[in-house]
């Protein structure tokens, strides 16, 4: 789990992974005394930080996903960091991709375009997600979609769900790429 530990007046901010949530709040707690806030020899209690009914500091920040030290403005804080899902990632880079010319084949990049305008919500979209390692959604430079050009239907059969190809090539005519009488674009 990762976390963001952050202490405003003296500009920290310190990114912390951790299995627990009980270590994240040791991490909290040495933060705090590295910087003089909380004293060596006290240890944080949800007492401290305004909690009673016999709760624990770990059982806090599960529930709230953060937690405040002191009172009045830039509060020092410690924060949950949500790490987004596999699907999250490769839709924001969908989005960001949808009308840039990517280099890598025009069918490639009506893939991407029909997918953002599907919502997501295509079997060919889940079985990318699923194909697709979680390194290679570091850089955008996906090599396995080079060499495709203009040629939809080859597309298609390599990267498109067979319940989905004829939406797939239905989308691409109407984006202006062929016509009714295409060859790419007669179903089988």
């Amino acid at each position: 789990m990762k976390f963001k530990i952050e202490i405003t007046k003296k500009s920290i901010v310190k990114d912390v992974e951790v299995g627990t949530y009980e270590e994240a709040i040791k991490e909290f707690e040495q933060a705090l005394w590295d910087e003089e806030i909380l004293p060596e020899d006290e240890s944080l209690t949800a007492a401290d930080l305004g909690f009673g009914g016999g709760r624990t500091l770990a059982g806090i920040l599960r529930e709230q996903k953060f937690l405040n030290y002191g009172s009045g403005k830039n509060l020092p804080c410690i924060s949950f960091v949500q790490e987004k899902t596999k699907a999250e990632r490769t839709k924001e880079i969908f989005k960001r991709l949808e009308y840039s010319d990517t280099d890598w084949s025009l069918a490639a990049d009506l893939f991407v375009r029909w997918n953002v305008e599907k919502d997501f919500l295509t079997e060919s979209f889940e079985d990318f997600v699923d194909w697709i390692e979680e390194e290679e959604l570091e850089g955008t430079v996906w090599t396995f979609f080079f060499g495709y050009q203009n040629e939809f239907r080859s597309f298609a059969e390599d990267w498109v769900d067979a319940a989905e190809v004829e939406e797939y090539l239905e989308f691409c005519r109407k984006a202006g790429y062929g016509d009714e009488d295409d060859d790419w674009l007669e179903i089988e």
